[in-house]
């Protein structure tokens, strides 16, 4: 744990530093109160769409600044490709506009993910195996630390859950192996982390500087599982363009460091998930050995997170791409094509938006296991996208973008590239 908290320390304290310096001699104006207290609330029946995952229509419900609070709830019942549900509940001040607690979970009883052939940055688009899951579970809180106008934040995450892998479909779907009687894979996760936020706002920002750093390490796990930490660098700069505009730069990074390798032999991880590879055809034979080694390489060299999805390179399914490595970058011109605040309280909905958007972006990643092989492939996409600003707090966002592997369509709430 040492090595983790220098590590950390050698990444928050020189940044900390620049902020204290940098924040007395040029102090940045935010443009509007940080702490929204305007309520408004939001019931609907929509269709989804998360690369990846799938698409079907769901059941939303959003309050923000509950009874008068700071406080937003948020919970959604989806059916389709995913069933299941879940919330958030988010900015409950503990003390007000000082320690905050968001506290979200999740548990559905069908999943579907794809599980593609090899990890890093390559591979086909069409090779990848379903992995159906009956059971995945998670519950998470974070307690975060506010200053100087929400420009400055501690904060420190937990979150556990579980899964369970129930079939192997291939591509098209077709059931190769029946696998209820596997194990239940349980995991437990801890981060800490800090960001400076040195915008004129810190829910639609206009101009400045965001940055945010995190360690994540991985706290209960199996014991075939890896022993690894990850760090995470996320930077976004906002440049002002003619009267209302905005171009967003973002560059991500995130590195896994292995303490301690997990199981990598082929047969011992075969019989921990309940996979028999040498039934089927040689086509079923193939994605099965697929999905052992994406395992086993993750157990070898650890892994970061993944690229794919609605936030970074979304024109690719959700974690196309994984690894121990990770680098990221991106440009998006915002058009804010209205801004005035306008009132509306319908039936489904109450609220104040506060801006109507247009989007175009254009994304580039690397993804590798191995350090030295990290800059051989990359992957871009480009897209465009429609966003709604509210003064109640809420973005909601839909995107189309393209890459080499066609087009991904994410229908979501809040900005990219915000989360991890």
């Amino acid at each position: 744990m040492s090595r983790l908290f220098c590590r950390i320390l050698l990444s928050i304290f020189p940044v900390f530093l620049i902020f204290v310096l940098f924040a007395d001699a040029h102090a940045m104006e935010r443009r509007r109160d940080q702490f929204l207290d305007e309520q408004g609330y939001y019931v609907f029946v929509t269709p989804y769409s998360l690369p990846g995952l799938g698409s079907g229509a769901g059941l939303v419900g959003a309050v923000s600044n509950v009874n008068n609070s700071y406080a937003d709830f948020y919970t959604y019942m989806l059916d389709g490709d995913l069933e299941g549900g879940g919330f958030a509940l988010s900015d409950v001040h503990l003390l007000s506009k000082r320690l905050i607690v968001d506290l979200t979970g999740s548990k559905f009883r069908k999943i579907l993910i794809q599980s593609f052939g090899a990890r890093g940055i390559g591979g086909d688009k069409d090779d990848y195996t379903l992995l159906e899951m009956d059971e995945n579970n998670f519950l998470g809180a974070r307690l975060t630390g506010t200053f100087f106008d929400r420009m400055l934040e501690f904060y420190t995450m937990g979150y556990d859950g579980g899964w369970h892998i129930s079939k192997l479909r291939d591509s098209d779907g077709n059931l190769t192996q029946d696998l209820k009687d596997s194990d239940t894979i349980e995991y437990g996760v801890g981060i800490v982390g800090m960001r400076i936020d040195y915008t004129d706002d810190y829910q639609n920002p206009r101009v400045g500087l965001r940055f945010d750093v995190s360690a994540s390490q991985v706290m209960e796990r199996e014991r075939h599982a890896v022993d690894q930490y990850a760090m995470q660098y996320n930077l976004t700069g906002y440049i002002p363009l003619r009267r209302r505009d905005t171009l967003v730069l973002n560059y991500f990074q995130a590195d896994a460091v292995v303490r301690s390798k997990g199981e990598t032999d082929r047969a011992a991880v075969e019989n921990i998930y309940g996979f028999n590879c040498a039934i089927g055809t040689p086509a079923e034979q193939q994605d099965c050995n697929d999905v052992v080694d994406n395992i086993i390489s993750g157990n070898r060299y650890g892994t970061a997170g993944g690229l794919g999805g609605t936030s970074r390179m979304r024109a690719y399914p959700m974690s196309r791409f994984k690894g121990a490595h990770i680098r990221f970058a991106g440009v998006e011109y915002r058009w804010n094509i209205t801004e005035e605040s306008t009132p509306f309280n319908i039936w489904v909905a109450k609220d104040i938006r506060t801006s109507i958007q247009m989007a175009f972006f254009y994304e580039v990643a690397a993804v590798a296991d191995k350090g030295s092989d990290l800059y051989d492939k990359y992957r871009s996409d480009a897209g465009i996208g429609v966003r709604m600003a509210t003064e109640g707090g809420f973005v909601i966002r839909g995107d189309v973008a393209y890459g080499r592997e066609g087009p991904g369509v994410s229908i979501i709430i809040g900005y990219p590239w915000e989360s991890f």
